[in-house]
């Protein structure tokens, strides 16, 4: 047993030299997180967001922010929303609410690759829906984004609907499609 704490702590230390980002000040002490990513090789393999089904197992998954917008009043209420992607081409909707964003709004970063993990997992049952997802990702307190190089991540995937099934009426009505863009304060 001892052996193995052993490895572990050498390991993980080990890791970190090659990656002193990891590594993070939170609250005036020093964290290492136990997920660590050297050069290509994680920890454990991140889930996909296929996969995300609303369970309360913990969760890890290496994503692109797609596309990435801030609703409400700048420095009063104001939370961000995002849509990130997996390296499957599968995407989800993501909030990052007021009490969040103080902490991450500087660290979010459109097109950027990032490891997430420690989110909750909620019903998707807005009235309007970004995503086809059943579900979507909420930031909490302990929430982790760390940014990695993950080239093979794809930038956006386009699902296209069939013509004809849109002609009859094979679509689904709450799914939002195409850019919107509006200005609530002109």
């Amino acid at each position: 047993m001892f052996v193995f704490a052993l490895f572990l702590i050498v390991t993980t230390f080990l890791c970190c030299l090659a990656a002193p980002s990891l590594i993070l000040p939170r609250a005036f002490s020093f964290k290492v997180y136990r997920s660590c990513y050297c050069g290509r090789i994680m920890a454990r393999a991140p889930d996909n967001i296929k996969s995300i089904n609303g369970s309360k197992e913990p969760l890890k998954v290496a994503v692109r922010i797609t596309d990435l917008w801030f609703v409400g009043t700048p420095n009063r209420f104001e939370q961000a929303e995002m849509v990130i992607i997996d390296s499957h081409g599968d995407t989800i909707h993501v909030v990052c609410k007021q009490d969040q964003l103080k902490s991450w709004k500087a660290d979010l970063i459109e097109n950027c690759t990032y490891v997430m993990h420690n989110f909750k997992v909620m019903k998707n049952d807005d009235q309007f829906r970004i995503c086809d997802h059943q579900y979507k990702l909420v930031f909490t307190r302990v929430t982790v984004l760390r940014k990695s190089n993950l080239e093979d991540l794809p930038f956006k995937k386009y699902k296209f609907a069939d013509f004809t099934n849109i002609i009859v009426g094979l679509f689904e009505l709450k799914l939002l499609v195409g850019k919107f863009n509006y200005n609530l304060f002109n």
